[in-house]
């Protein structure tokens, strides 16, 4: 809980069953990773690149993704919920969720679902 990860690079690396909140990835790498079973609430993934990123049964809530991409990361297996991403949204671009976790992501452009 809260490790300072920052400017690492991992690679072929199985995160498996952590707590990782309010833990710092921030300008890291992660080339062939599997996160799952883990606990990835407030953890920070400022400007980090992903290649290769799988993800299952694992928690996202109030993560940051500042700055990025996330396209192509399939949450639809995990848990989130606030995610930070900036104001124009472009780290949204071509993630893939479930419809629930979509009408989620819909109020960061303030939009109401009723």
């Amino acid at each position: 809980m809260g490790a300072n990860l920052y400017g690492s690079g991992f690679q072929h690396i199985s995160i498996l069953n952590c707590n990782f909140q309010y833990a710092s990835f921030d300008n890291s790498n992660l080339n062939f990773a599997t996160i799952s079973e883990t606990d990835m609430s407030n953890a920070s993934f400022y400007e980090c690149k992903f290649k290769n990123f799988e993800l299952y049964e694992s928690r996202f809530l109030q993560t940051n993704f500042y700055k990025t991409p996330l396209k192509g990361i399939d949450f639809t297996r995990c848990q989130i919920g606030g995610l930070i991403v900036s104001n124009a949204f472009t780290e949204l671009y071509g993630v893939i969720v479930t419809p629930l976790q979509a009408a989620d992501l819909a109020k960061l452009l303030g939009i109401i679902i009723n």
